[in-house]
């Protein structure tokens, strides 16, 4: 998400406020129509799940720029909207815990919870992300062809030089997704969630790599690529459980490969010659591996 500044709040945090209402209405609307999940109360799940994805958007920004904040802004800063950002790998982490915590509480499925979130989830984050439209973030390189140098491909910074529209490729993803998982056939509880979680992570892992904007790194690599690598290696390892120990440590150095082949074509963009375009078409093919390799496994008993 945006490392908002002052002039750019009221609109950034509006399109935040209409995100938050939006995923609410979606949640009650699919409540209507019943579902497992419904054990939980509705107000809980529409009001305490955007709230706490709020939290853990800012506590995980802070907690790895916390030398900004100690050194900087100041520790006070931490509940200042205006100072800093936010974290979209806090956001789902936060949403997920509070519908969790929610689910167990009410003696309902956590997975049936977690199916819920996904409309309601992937729709706020395609408004969060175009709201980056205000902040000047979400950007990429400057685009060099004119003919390309148009809205939604490209957005014009301040200084008037056309960058890659980032965030409008980010909330295209999100919306895809939204629209693919909207037709999958009823599964196991769950099955649904992992399954957008799983496609939204490979999409973010390319996509971040595009940005030139302020998001945090470890080094070259961003901090919302460590923990999209992360989830799918969660996601993996849960669906090969099944299959037993083996398919469990075959799936996961798969995608340890992939993440360090990922990591290695970023460090080649700034170190080596290769073309931009080769390394993006590595780093979306071994995207589509780990996707792969964290697909649904059947269960033994029903091969």
């Amino acid at each position: 998400m945006a490392n908002v500044q002052t002039g750019a709040m009221a609109p950034y945090f509006l399109c935040i406020l209409l995100a938050a209402l939006l995923a609410a209405g979606l949640f009650l609307l699919a409540r209507r129509r019943g579902g497992v999940g419904r054990g939980v109360p509705a107000w809980q799940m529409a009001v305490l799940v955007p709230l706490s994805s709020l939290a853990g958007a800012r506590l995980l920004y802070v907690l790895f720029s916390f030398d900004l904040f100690l050194y900087d802004y100041g520790l006070a800063a931490v509940f200042d909207p205006r100072a800093g950002g936010c974290l979209m790998a806090g956001a789902v982490a936060g949403a997920c815990l509070c519908a969790a915590l929610l689910a167990q509480r009410a003696r309902v499925p956590v997975g049936a919870a977690l199916d819920e979130l996904v409309t309601p989830g992937l729709a706020a984050l395609a408004v969060c992300r175009l709201a980056e439209i205000f902040t000047g973030e979400g950007i990429g390189s400057v685009v060099e062809q004119e003919a390309f140098c148009f809205f939604p491909l490209a957005a014009a910074n301040q200084y008037g030089e056309w960058n890659l529209a980032v965030f409008v490729y980010e909330a295209a993803a999100a919306l895809a997704i939204l629209f693919a998982v909207s037709r999958m056939n009823k599964r196991a509880p769950g099955g649904r969630f992992m399954t957008a979680l799983l496609l939204l992570c490979c999409c973010q892992i390319p996509l971040e790599n595009l940005r030139s904007d302020n998001c945090l790194r470890i080094g070259f690599v961003r901090v919302t690529q460590i923990f999209a690598a992360l989830a799918i290696l969660a996601i993996a390892l849960l669906r090969a459980r099944p299959r037993g120990r083996r398919a469990m440590s075959m799936r996961a150095l798969a995608v340890l490969l992939c993440a360090a082949g990922i990591g290695i074509a970023e460090w080649a963009q700034d170190k080596t010659n290769i073309p931009n375009a080769v390394l993006y078409a590595v780093m979306i093919a071994l995207c589509v591996v780990m996707a792969l390799c964290a697909r649904q496994v059947p269960d033994r008993r029903d091969t």
